[in-house]
């Protein structure tokens, strides 16, 4: 970039900053199961669920979550979404239609298999509030997750983190979500938009 254009990017960087709206977080349960398109919703004959693909009992109304699947049939998936305003669902009303629970339907869908989902995330998390406050909160489950999905560094750029305690912080995180995972478990990490290329 050239030396004589910071000042204008500096003023476009704080109007943004102050004009864009602040969408809330997502409400309702945190955490839910998504049940394959193939298998019947409860309290409805099995033929009548053929085409079911979304929430299937919701924390309360449903099966608990870690509970096993139904006899002869595999446990469910485990997912764990961690992070910043993507992961806490902000733009949309509940959890099941963010990241999460869209994610637990493809997966049910894609390995024909229940899918229990998580969300542990917050607007405006850094890798440091990530590492330090929500980190602890991610819940520990028998047998631990087969998919965890970190989003983080978007606020690390926006409040100009120093790239060496963003490392640090990065391989605590990745730490910790590595403890969690099952044998055979997945950890994703998102990138980050390339702000370079934004006007």
């Amino acid at each position: 970039m050239r030396l004589w254009l910071m000042p204008v990017v500096a003023w476009q960087g704080l109007r943004v900053r102050r004009t864009t709206i602040v969408l809330p977080e997502a409400r309702g349960p945190r955490s839910g199961r998504v049940l394959p398109p193939s298998h019947p919703r409860p309290g409805q004959p099995p033929g009548a669920a053929s085409s079911y693909h979304g929430m299937a009992g919701v924390a309360a109304n449903g099966p608990g979550r870690d509970a096993p699947g139904p006899e002869g049939e595999p446990r469910p998936l485990r997912l764990l979404v961690v992070g910043e305003s993507t992961a806490a669902g902000v733009g949309v009303a509940s959890h099941d239609q963010g990241l999460a629970g869209q994610l637990a339907v493809l997966l049910a869908d894609q390995h024909q298999r229940a899918v229990d989902w998580a969300v542990v995330g917050q607007t405006g998390a850094t890798l440091r509030r990530i590492r330090h406050r929500l980190l602890p909160l991610v819940p520990q489950v028998p047998g631990d997750y087969d998919l965890v999905v970190l989003l983080a560094g978007v606020n690390d750029v926006l409040g100009g983190t120093a790239p060496q305690s963003w490392a640090a912080d990065l391989s605590a995180v990745l730490d910790g979500l590595g403890t969690r995972l099952a044998p055979e478990g997945r950890l994703v990490v998102a990138g980050v938009p390339p702000f370079i290329h934004f006007p």
